[in-house]
């Protein structure tokens, strides 16, 4: 018998504590992935590296607006608390415009 670690093929998870915001080409989107049926969209930075993006309510539901291909930039604004009294993960979301666009063309 011949033992193999099990790996992920994603990539890195993005630490929004350490680096707030990240900014790049969106090269990948997986939905339901996980424990919490979250959607992990791959992000590919200046220089090459990619980070793993987990996404859970309004975050996610704006990620999957956009298509692969979309330039986006994600900042994390800290927890917030929700209508119900819970907190929450706080993000903005933007994304340009022309890569949106020009993405969409080669995803239909």
């Amino acid at each position: 018998m011949a033992w193999v670690k099990a790996s992920s093929d994603l990539a890195p998870n993005w630490d929004k504590e350490t680096q707030k915001t990240v900014e790049g080409c969106i090269t990948e989107k997986r939905n339901h992935v996980g424990q919490f049926d979250s959607t992990v969209v791959t992000i590919e930075q200046k220089g090459g590296a990619k980070l793993a993006v987990w996404a859970k309510g309004i975050l996610e539901q704006q990620l999957n607006n956009l298509p692969v291909g979309a330039i986006v930039r994600i900042t994390y604004r800290g927890k917030t608390k929700t209508k119900k009294g819970n907190m929450a993960n706080s993000f903005d979301l933007e994304y340009d415009q022309e890569s949106v666009d020009t993405a969409g063309i080669f995803n239909k």
